[in-house]
């Protein structure tokens, strides 16, 4: 059983355990408040960190530290060349005192460089999108700005970046004028910008068709049925119809065949080898010719009887 005196004297405990896990944690948490230095700077350049006495009187030995492990004695911390292991919290101290009298984060990283940029419209006229990224990893945090304009006098229009990635919207079909998109990447470290020319009917690319289906005849022998929808992403197959391949193989696609193109949403592929199982897909291309044809939808398989 426990006393009244045992039991205060685990209360004692518990309460000095306490202090001391919170005199062990980062000392910023000693200090609320305290203003933090951001400091970037390339990968590969030098640094230098410096830290006074405040009151000039005390006479301490000041020691930089990273992450709570010494780094200096004394109140100078020189680097020739940063490195990716030299970031992170860095705090000046007198010797043997958690008294924070600097704290600056390092955070090495490279400047953005030009953003590589394709723009395409899977759903023409309605909207055209472009993506971006860049070649390189900065390593800091790099924000991006993107905006579009009718020709080289129209109004600039802002654009929502989600996912290093623009939609624009409201178009003029079939202009002289090329439409211009515009991307800057920038961070602490500089700035870069790319500049793109596009006609909207020359980046028509529609998605896939979907919804592919593909049985043997009831009617005939040596002959495949064949249905597909138009890509949902594609919202007026009506005003602005799509035209369709087919492509189909045998023999472990050894051998294969494109047919079309069609204006329909189903076909019946005659002629074929009886008894054959054959691997079929099909692609979307704007009516008019515009732009590029789809990619080739996942491919579906049907035998023939």
């Amino acid at each position: 059983m426990v006393t009244l005196h045992q039991l205060s004297a685990l209360l004692l405990l518990f309460s000095v355990g306490q202090e001391s896990a919170l005199i062990s944690q980062d000392p910023m948490d000693q200090v609320p408040n305290f203003p933090v230095e951001m400091h970037y700077m390339k990968i590969g350049s030098p640094f230098t960190l410096n830290c006074e006495d405040p009151s000039a009187d005390r006479g301490g030995q000041l020691e930089w530290r990273k992450n709570n492990t010494q780094q200096s004695v004394n109140g100078h911390l020189s680097i020739s060349s940063a490195l990716q292991t030299h970031r992170g919290l860095y705090t000046c101290h007198f010797k043997d005192n958690e008294e924070v009298l600097r704290a600056v984060n390092l955070q090495p990283g490279y400047p953005p460089g030009t953003p590589v940029v394709h723009c395409r419209s899977n759903n023409y006229p309605e909207e055209a999108q472009c993506n971006w990224y860049l070649e390189n990893e900065t390593h800091i945090p790099t924000n991006f700005t993107a905006t579009y304009r009718h020709g080289l006098f129209g109004e600039e229009q802002g654009c929502l970046v989600t996912n290093m990635s623009c939609v624009m919207r409201g178009f003029a079909l079939y202009s002289t004028h090329p439409y211009i998109f515009n991307v800057t990447a920038w961070n602490p470290l500089g700035r870069k910008e790319k500049l793109l020319q596009f006609v909207i009917e020359h980046i028509v690319k529609p998605d896939p068709p979907e919804d592919l289906m593909a049985w043997p005849s009831l009617e005939w022998k040596r002959q495949l049925d064949i249905s597909w929808q138009p890509p949902h992403t594609w919202q007026h197959p009506i005003l602005f119809p799509l035209k369709y391949q087919v492509q189909y193989s045998w023999s472990d696609g050894k051998a294969s065949r494109t047919t079309g193109p069609y204006e329909v949403t189903s076909i019946k592929l005659k002629g074929l080898r009886p008894r054959t199982t054959y691997s079929i897909s099909v692609s979307a291309k704007d009516f008019l010719d515009n732009g590029e044809a789809s990619d080739w939808s996942p491919t579906v398989t049907a035998t023939t009887n």
